[in-house]
């Protein structure tokens, strides 16, 4: 398996599971309820993800002769999403209510999965 394929593949993997993560989300705060410990988990494993590519990533940049039309939005969109969610929980953190809370975690998510899908357009 080439440094490409690992690319693409925790491309993929990080695109769905975060969009699963923004839908948990989303449902917790329909049912009024706060992010759970299992939830926090799943998000923390959807960031080491989203670390390990952009890693993969940079490596590819650095020491292949990897070919992308457009390297430096490419590079952004990717450097975007790593500090995506960190940085809405960050703000989110200090909201009181439980439902703003799942609600904006959710919007975060869906960011998320919208700058990967626009990452993947621009490579």
């Amino acid at each position: 398996m080439t440094p490409l394929e690992v690319h693409e593949g925790l491309s993929r993997a990080c695109l769905m599971l975060t969009a699963v993560t923004g839908l948990w989300a989303l449902w917790s705060g329909i049912r009024n309820q706060a992010l759970s410990g299992s939830w926090m988990g799943t998000a923390l494993v959807c960031e080491l993800l989203l670390l390990a590519q952009l890693l993969v990533g940079s490596w590819l940049w650095f020491f292949t002769d990897w070919y992308l039309p457009r390297p430096y939005l490419h590079a952004l969109y990717g450097i975007v999403v790593v500090i995506s969610l960190p940085a809405a929980w960050g703000w989110l953190s200090r909201q009181q209510e439980e439902r703003a809370r799942s609600f904006g975690m959710a919007g975060g998510c869906v960011f998320i999965v919208f700058a990967l899908l626009r990452s993947i357009q621009v490579a």
